[in-house]
């Protein structure tokens, strides 16, 4: 039986408005705990790497979020010196997301330098 809140008269189980008053009958949910906190738990250097990560730990289904560093009214300008953004996370994933990372931050490339004449002119 259910016991509307407004009137306290009993209802039979399911129903969605109270026999004596038709005020609305409302369904208790208990809310179990509430979600770990998340913290930062690595530095991303670019939107590549951001975006790699995002699509490995979706298909893991661990939750995360990709916080940018991007203010459009710097126009990115904050990127250049603290990085691309961070990864936040419950504290239990963080092993498996720094592995994540340590391995897209190996399977990258690493970006080539040109080669320099000994005059310190760039060739071709």
């Amino acid at each position: 039986m259910t016991r509307c809140a407004y009137c306290g008269r009993e209802n039979d189980d399911g129903a969605a408005l109270c026999r004596e008053c038709g005020g609305e009958l409302t369904v208790e949910t208990v809310v179990s705990e509430a979600p770990p906190p998340a913290q930062k738990i690595a530095l991303l250097q670019n939107e590549i790497e951001a975006e790699l990560l995002e699509e490995e730990l979706t298909s893991r289904n661990i939750p995360h979020c990709l916080i940018s560093y991007h203010d459009s009214a710097f126009d990115g300008l904050f990127q250049l010196y603290r990085g691309w953004g961070h990864v936040e996370a419950p504290t239990e994933f963080k092993d498996a997301i720094v592995s994540v990372l340590e391995d897209i931050r190996a399977a990258s490339p690493e970006p080539k330098k040109p080669a320099s004449s000994p005059d310190g002119n760039e060739q071709d």
